[in-house]
């Protein structure tokens, strides 16, 4: 199957992708400008997605949006699974005044840069 850039008369395969993906290291200049040129970062997240895609067969449904990508806020659930520790001692640590976090409901909310932090500081390998 071929994914379309959008530029008139090309298409390359999701072969041809993964190929000039990794050839470039676009992964890295990706994450270089998650934070800036917002366009730039969309387009190479986009080419990825299509480079490394999964097609709907049965038992093969797509690959969804990984859980650290443009988010404001994280769960404690998406927090605990990036950083590799339990639910709960994410829970402790906020109880513990370790991670800021606002409460609704039943869940808790935590800002993207307190979420970040405290996944670097925290991750188990």
């Amino acid at each position: 199957m071929s994914s379309r850039i959008d530029q008139p008369g090309r298409f390359f395969t999701n072969a041809e992708l993964r190929v000039i993906w990794e050839a470039t290291n676009m992964s890295e200049v990706r994450d270089r400008h998650r934070r800036g040129d917002d366009l730039l970062y969309r387009l190479l997240t986009e080419i990825g997605h299509s480079a490394f895609a999964v097609y709907a067969v049965p038992g093969h449904e797509p690959r969804q949006i990984p859980a650290s990508e443009e988010r404001s806020h994280w769960t404690v659930e998406q927090i605990a699974k990036a950083s590799r520790r339990a639910a709960r001692t994410v829970r402790n640590d906020i109880h513990n005044n370790e991670l800021k976090a606002t409460r609704s409901g039943h869940a808790w909310s935590v800002p993207d840069t307190a979420a970040r932090a405290y996944i670097a500081g925290h991750r188990r390998t």
